[in-house]
């Protein structure tokens, strides 16, 4: 049994309300509009960003709930209208009003797995990040080299980049085959890496552009 087989559609999911508001005033004024609609079984509201200016009214029916979002769907309520419709899923109240015993506790555990398989597959999701081509950066003071052959030296890199006016240092990173070639200016390094465009070191073409900022 899945826990979507345990949706009642007794809760009320309540959006647009005034982020500015307390959450114990926006429950309060809750309780005070639907209370007429029969037992309130509960009231959630969370102040995390995501959920702000949201809330869940679980109540005893469908009818009730029904009959709830009929009535107070754009309701004035802290300077804003209130946006109502039924909840995806069943609050935990509303459930536990109608299950009992090892059903409940079916549901929970249930419902506990469901969720930690969902932040599973969350974490296994690989971070998109947008690709940001080398050659297409702005100028930088600073010159990345790709694609050193293994056995070059810091002494031969210095004595290719420091003709080009401004050099200050060249850093080699030989376990990567890069290194990074510092100027004084953004300047001092447009040239460099414009007239080593077709640069050759031991026989190997490494890449010249402007590291990121």
């Amino acid at each position: 049994m899945t826990t979507e087989s345990y949706d009642f559609n007794d809760t009320v999911y309540v959006r647009n309300i005034n982020e500015k508001v307390s959450i114990n005033t926006i429950k309060s004024k809750l309780s005070e509009l639907f209370e007429k609609y029969g037992p309130i079984l509960s009231i959630t509201a969370h102040k995390n960003l995501k959920m702000r200016g949201q809330a869940f009214v679980a109540l005893e029916g469908e009818e009730q709930a029904k009959k709830a979002i009929e009535e107070l769907n754009g309701t004035q309520l802290f300077e804003k209208k209130l946006e109502l419709a039924f909840a995806k899923s069943s609050s935990n109240a509303s459930v536990e009003n109608k299950l009992v015993g090892k059903e409940y506790e079916e549901y929970l555990n249930k419902r506990k797995l469901h969720k930690e398989e969902e932040d599973k597959k969350k974490e296994q999701q690989p971070v998109k990040r947008p690709k940001v081509k080398l050659e297409n950066l702005p100028p930088n003071k600073i010159l990345l080299v790709q694609g050193l052959p293994k056995e070059v030296t810091k002494d031969e890199l210095v004595e290719i980049f420091e003709k080009f006016s401004g050099f200050v240092e060249v850093r080699l990173v030989a376990v990567r085959g890069v290194a990074f070639v510092e100027y004084e200016k953004d300047q001092d390094a447009i040239p460099a890496k414009e007239q080593s465009s077709d640069l050759t070191i031991r026989d190997t073409k490494p890449i010249v552009n402007f590291a990121k900022k």
